[in-house]
Order: structure tokens, then C-alpha cells, then sequence
């Protein structure tokens, strides 16, 4: 039997628990904006420090 996994990106912004309980994996993107890149995990990227 082969093994599947479902990966999405981090911009569905599914809630941690609906990722976790379904087993999905999750790539982190990153906004490259001018010469900073911020990485959207949920963590480090905050939306209004790029206005």
C-alpha cells in the first residue's frame, strides 16, 4: 500500500488543530519585502510590520 501525505502551504491559514488532527503537512512561505524576508509559520510573520 502507498503512503500519502496532503501538503498545503501556509497561506490556507487552517487553524493548527484541523493540521494536526488530519495529519497534513504544512510548508511554511516567505515575503520577501525589500531586503527583509518574512516567514509565514504563524510565528514570526506579523502582517502590519510590512506597512
Amino acid at each position: 500500500m502507498k503512503n500519502i501525505t496532503i501538503v498545503i502551504d501556509s497561506t490556507s491559514d487552517l487553524p493548527r488543530n484541523i493540521y494536526k488532527g488530519y495529519d497534513l503537512s504544512v510548508v511554511p512561505l516567505s515575503v520577501v519585502f525589500g531586503a527583509k524576508t518574512y516567514l509565514d509559520d504563524g510565528i514570526s510573520y506579523v502582517g502590519n510590520s510590512l506597512l
